[in-house]
């Protein structure tokens, strides 16, 4: 698919591609291998805490906008902002992505380094997250699925008692853990 938008941007006469296309499968295994440790980590954890989802959505929207995807880095004028903007864990895949696809050219070797770290250290704290909370995810899933259950079908009943006996039952999945 990136091959054929490649050659029909080059048809249309957009200086697009060039040798720096070479680097583009390195580039997408990297982002990848970040992209999978961030989902194990948000996978364990979303299933024993409901408020990671609300808190992600919203962290997500934020790193949207410091993330360089509708601006160039270098159109930052401040020095505080670009630094906010490069700690931004995905940055340099965005840049690399723009290097290699639009400007044609290698990234840099201080672009491939900050991949890879941030690659490493996202896919080793996601491992270590899920290989703690693998144990209990079965017991998390199952527990949520009956509270799910519980919750459509005392939703029809909507008499007072069967609200204040919803009321009064623990929400956290974890706090009714069976030993």
């Amino acid at each position: 698919v990136i091959v054929a938008g490649l050659l029909v941007a080059r048809w249309l006469g957009y200086p697009v591609g060039n040798w720096g296309v070479v680097a583009l499968p390195l580039v997408m295994i990297l982002t990848l291998l970040f992209l999978a440790g961030l989902s194990l980590a948000l996978s364990a954890l979303t299933t024993h805490f409901k408020d990671i989802r609300d808190i992600v959505s919203n962290l997500m929207i934020l790193l949207f906008f410091t993330t360089p995807v509708i601006y160039g880095i270098n159109s930052i004028e401040t020095d505080t902002l670009r630094t906010v903007v490069q700690l931004n864990p995905f940055t340099p895949f965005v840049v690399a992505f723009q290097d290699t696809l639009f400007f044609g050219q290698l990234p840099g070797i201080g672009a491939w380094v900050h991949m890879l770290s941030v690659a490493l250290i996202s896919w080793l704290v996601g491992a270590w997250i899920f290989d703690r909370l693998r144990d209990t995810l079965a017991e998390a899933v199952r527990e949520l699925r009956r509270s799910r259950s519980r919750t459509s079908r005392s939703s029809t009943d909507a008499s007072p008692r069967s609200l204040r006996s919803r009321r009064s039952r623990p929400r956290c999945p974890i706090a009714r853990r069976s030993p």
